[in-house]
């Protein structure tokens, strides 16, 4: 895995539920692709939805511990997200290459604040979160990339629950 490093954590797992051994790059050797898009695929769907959730508060909210686990909250996102580019970047079927295609265009559209806010893409579409810009912003101003009515997240959500539809198990 060498295009992003992976977080496993409390956060990781619960998004990954009862595939969580998927969390772990070991145990994702000699495991079917579609077996990973698909725990992949509702990892990202559950981190769109845990994302949702989060209290985003406001300004004089924010306390080191709130942002420590939002960050936290984040990081098990965007290694949901970079293992769901992963395994679908690995698929040759194609319906995932075109979900595919819509994630990195849909990063496309949201570039510019997701960058402001300290979340940027390499050149292979995976995420990479700047922990220090993070840190630093407040907290609430990313209600509107992850909160409730998020068109980013709905947008995300709904790319990964097609995949999940379309996903051949026996490759």
């Amino acid at each position: 895995m060498k295009n992003f490093t992976v977080t496993n954590n409390y956060y990781l797992d619960n998004l990954y539920k009862r595939n969580k051994v998927f969390t772990k790059e070991i145990n994702r050797e000699n495991v079917k692709n579609g077996i990973l898009m698909a725990a992949d695929s509702k990892a990202l769907i559950n981190g769109t939805a845990a994302m949702n959730s989060i209290d985003y508060g406001d300004e004089k909210e924010d306390e080191s511990l709130e942002t420590s686990r939002f960050y936290r909250n984040l990081k098990a996102f965007a290694d949901a997200y970079n293992y769901t580019v992963d395994s679908t970047s690995k698929s040759e079927a194609t319906v995932p290459k075109k979900m595919l295609k819509k994630i990195k265009k849909l990063y496309s559209k949201y570039q510019e604040k997701l960058e402001t806010y300290g979340i940027k893409f390499n050149k292979d579409g995976y995420m990479k979160l700047d922990k220090r810009a993070i840190d630093k912003m407040d907290k609430s101003k990313y209600e509107s990339l992850f909160g409730e009515d998020s068109e980013f997240t709905s947008e995300l959500k709904g790319i990964a629950e097609k995949l999940l539809k379309h996903i051949d198990y026996s490759v």
